[in-house]
């Protein structure tokens, strides 16, 4: 799993919550070059992109995420709480779409029905 977000407490937070609470792999990428290098070295099934990543910019990456993989799931996250940015997420490609602060219960659940309809019904990382 890729998690893709600039504020450095909160991806290594999502990133251990993912690990212990959920059995995940995680890879953390704080920016776009960053995020785009690990998925071609690691090649994960799920990407939790936030909207806003320092100058880059996540619904601009969510697509460039898509060509690399294109069976990764993505989930995009914010803490933006306008159609504006939920809508842009899902016309640049997302599955999902959460809202800042996360709730751990609905991520695994969202993660689990993603997986279990994905085209390759991958799910390892």
């Amino acid at each position: 799993m890729l998690v893709i977000d600039d504020d450095r407490d909160f991806l290594e937070s999502l990133g251990d919550m993912l690990e212990m609470g959920g059995n995940y792999s995680t890879c953390l990428a704080r920016d776009a070059v960053s995020a785009v290098a690990m998925a071609q070295a690691h090649l994960p099934a799920i990407a939790l992109i936030d909207v806003k990543l320092g100058q880059d910019n996540g619904l601009e990456l969510l697509p460039i995420l898509k060509r690399t993989l294109p069976g990764m799931v993505c989930i995009v996250m914010t803490a933006f709480r306008d159609e504006k940015h939920s809508r842009q997420a899902f016309e640049s490609g997302a599955e999902a779409f959460l809202h800042k602060p996360i709730d751990p219960n609905r991520l695994f659940l969202t993660m689990q029905d993603l997986l279990v309809h994905s085209p390759d019904g991958s799910g390892s990382n």
